[in-house]
């Protein structure tokens, strides 16, 4: 019996190919979430701090000017948090969105897959099958020479 062939290996490999690259999609895109996520962490850091410092120097004997130069700096500051907000939350959504992207691609794979095993198994019965059909043959001439030898 010829080697077992699957006609569809290059749709698997093609399969694993697509699973292999939604997969580094989603890695490189989680990174990509984490740094965005340090930058907000270290803005809203900043910013916490600032505030605090602000808050002292509003009790203590500072000119109204340098406590307008403050503010406005914390409102750039402000403004600088919300747009990184806004990168997080997309960075989120394209997060999930290639999540969503491997596990479709791990599924075709799994669907090819399968077919791949039931055609191995379905090989291999059909193996044994004509395996068994030569030693029963081979079985019944030994039979059928040693009765017309005796």
């Amino acid at each position: 019996m010829k080697r077992f062939q699957f006609p569809l290996e290059t749709l698997l490999r093609l399969k694993i190919r697509q699973e292999d690259q939604a997969r580094q999609s989603l890695i490189l895109s989680q990174t990509a979430l984490r740094e965005a996520e340090a930058a907000l962490d270290v803005l809203t850091g900043r910013h916490f701090i600032l505030v605090k410092e602000f808050r002292e120097l509003a009790v203590s004997r500072v000119s109204i000017r340098a406590l307008q130069l403050f503010q406005a700096f914390l409102v750039r500051l402000q403004a600088e948090i919300e747009v990184q907000e806004k990168v997080v939350y997309h960075c989120r959504e394209h997060v999930e969105m290639c999540r969503n992207q491997l596990v479709e691609a791990r599924q075709n794979r799994r669907v090819v897959d399968k077919l791949k095993e039931k055609r191995l198994a379905a090989y291999r019965r059909e193996y044994l099958r004509e395996e068994q059909s030569f030693i029963d043959e081979v079985a019944g001439s030994q039979f059928r020479r040693q009765e017309s030898g005796s």
